[in-house]
């Protein structure tokens, strides 16, 4: 189990097929730390993370849910999509508490911070979805 994991949620969990679904839709291919994040904690609360980052203090507060909740990564998909401000290799993964979402690119595997008042530029945080993963390890505030 993951550290900045706060609660889990049984009643939203998620299978292959439905983790294949979303890449055959979508075109992605997802990292195999996601495929089994989503397959073990979809859904599921974390503790706070903050780290920073060039300077530049940023926050996780939830991880997208692949299916079920408010906001599944499908719907937030579609909308940016339609929206046309997120480009489509661009794969929702978390978000702060503001709102604003991070990002896996499809194409390099790099994690980018999308703050929603400066979209045209985005923060890079990490090499790839592993590195992400790690970061929210060793930040996490289980404390709180």
């Amino acid at each position: 189990m993951y550290s900045f994991i706060k609660k889990t949620k049984d009643d939203e969990k998620v299978t292959i097929d439905d983790v294949l679904d979303i890449e055959s839709r979508f075109g992605f291919k997802i990292p195999e730390i996601l495929k089994d994040f989503y397959l073990m904690y979809n859904g599921s609360s974390i503790y706070p993370c903050v780290f920073s980052i060039d300077g530049y203090e940023v926050e996780v507060a939830k991880l997208v849910e692949l299916k079920y909740g408010f906001l599944p990564l499908e719907k937030i998909i579609e909308m940016d999509r339609t929206d046309g401000f997120i480009p489509f290799d661009m794969m929702p993964v978390a978000r702060n508490s503001s709102g604003d979402y991070y990002y896996w690119n499809n194409q390099s595997g790099q994690v980018y911070l999308y703050l929603s008042d400066s979209i045209e530029d985005p923060i890079w945080i990490c090499e790839n979805a592993e590195e992400f993963f790690s970061l929210l390890e060793r930040n996490c505030q289980a404390d709180q």
